[in-house]
């Protein structure tokens, strides 16, 4: 604890309700029963939309208090002295196959995630968990729940799920469609993939299926992300008015489609990890060798990382060529990993996705935003992502300057989950 370390937070980031009352009186005068109070105060702060240069980020108890660079800090708070580091969010996974909550994603600082299908009796309390602000050593959860398919389609290799039948029209789509909701679905996934990009052939939705479950979700008020590898569904699905394809096509994209995602407005799930273990393009390697990463690794990650698919090579680089111009056009780009598939692991290939995104013509800054503010925005996680008043205290403090150099990232010098600093080594 410093007595004082100097930092500056602006009058307008005080706690809502504390009207008329400057900064440092909110943040010196603690009520107990709200919980722990603590600055981290020196660093360079990144807020999952910009970077505000140096400053602070108070926490009580489980909420972010204020965040800025104009008053000192000082009279009794505990500070943790981040000069030389960055205060971010936690980072945000915006496609994983959870199967189950796991303190794996929290130790690599990702604190939320966005599962894009699972078996919903296997997630245990989910919603109570996002919900609660106790101490966890769990990321938080949103699902697709059962994605929408076809019998034999993908999707059903992994145990029996509902499925619409083949020449399913409108009102069957819709039935299917609310019934997900109903049992917990927070949107809805759509797969339109024949399986013939890894060379096979698979039954799939048909195009005005594709609509009709878009038109469908849409109608109860929810999100709708489609699965696509390919570039010829990832138009099918944008012409439909897709909120988001769950991957970017790792076959070149023409620009006319290219365009089309621009107009749309949609955003693309870039998924760069999974493709780079499908090519056997060597991140999982380089993170079991980082001295930074792999003291941290679970039994279960490093199994993850150090499963191979049979190679496919050239799939990674027609991704990062299609993320590169898809970015390029200005279509909004998201993090996400699809683990735990074969050479991914959760948690720390959000790490390597970053670092991916970087080499695929973002900067630091746009990679970081696609982790933390972006996805927020899209999913409407309120509070989530984002370093603000009221917001979740999920903090993550990166020795050096990520949104410079995005390989910063992975030097973590601490995480904070709901307000509580996470043991690393647990």
């Amino acid at each position: 604890m410093h007595d004082s370390v100097p930092a500056r937070i602006g009058r307008r980031t005080a706690l809502a309700g504390a009207v008329g009352a400057s900064i440092s009186t909110a943040i010196t005068a603690p009520a107990a029963a709200s919980g722990p109070t603590f600055a981290i105060a020196g660093a360079a702060v990144f807020d999952g939309r910009r970077s505000l240069g140096p400053g602070a980020v108070v926490v009580r108890g489980a909420r972010i208090l204020a965040v800025g660079p104009e008053t000192s800090l000082s009279r009794g708070i505990d500070i943790v002295d981040g000069r030389g580091k960055t205060v971010l969010p936690g980072l945000i996974d915006a496609h994983v196959h959870a199967f189950g909550l796991d303190a794996d994603p929290v130790r690599f600082g990702v604190t939320t995630e966005l599962d894009m299908f699972t078996f919903l009796d296997r997630l245990g309390p989910y919603r109570e968990q996002r919900e609660s602000t106790a101490p966890t050593r769990y990321s938080d959860l949103w699902t697709a729940g059962t994605l929408l398919t076809v019998p034999g389609g993908h999707g059903t290799e992994y145990g029996p799920i509902p499925t619409v039948a083949p020449d399913a029209g409108r009102a069957e789509i819709a039935r299917f469609v609310g019934a997900r909701l109903a049992e917990g679905s927070d949107y809805i996934k759509v797969i339109k993939d024949d399986g013939t990009l890894f060379g096979g052939r698979t039954p799939t939705l048909s195009d005005r299926q594709v609509g009709y479950a878009i038109e469908a979700a849409h109608a109860r008020g929810a999100r709708c992300v489609v699965h696509v590898v390919q570039q010829r569904d990832a138009l099918t699905a944008l012409e439909a008015g897709a909120d988001g394809l769950a991957h970017v096509p790792a076959d070149p994209m023409p620009p006319e489609v290219v365009e089309l995602a621009r107009r749309s407005g949609a955003f693309v799930t870039a998924t760069l990890s999974v493709f780079n273990a499908l090519s056997c393009a060597g991140e999982a390697d380089r993170v079991l060798r980082d001295p930074s990463l792999a003291p941290y690794l679970s039994q279960r990650q490093r199994d993850g990382l150090s499963a191979r698919y049979r190679c496919k090579p050239g799939l990674f680089a027609a991704a990062r060529d299609n993320v590169r111009a898809l970015h390029a056009a200005g279509v909004p780009i998201l993090a996400g990993t699809d683990v735990p598939n074969s050479g991914t692991a959760r948690g720390v290939s959000v790490l390597s996705e970053l670092g991916l995104l970087v080499d695929a013509g973002m900067s630091p800054l746009e990679a970081l935003r696609s982790a933390t503010g972006l996805p927020a925005q899209r999913f409407g996680l309120e509070g989530r992502g984002v370093l603000e008043p009221g917001a979740r205290a999920d903090l993550l403090l990166a020795d050096g300057d990520p949104t410079s150099d995005i390989n910063a990232i992975r030097d973590i010098a601490a995480i904070w989950r709901n307000g509580r600093r996470v043991d690393r080594a647990a």
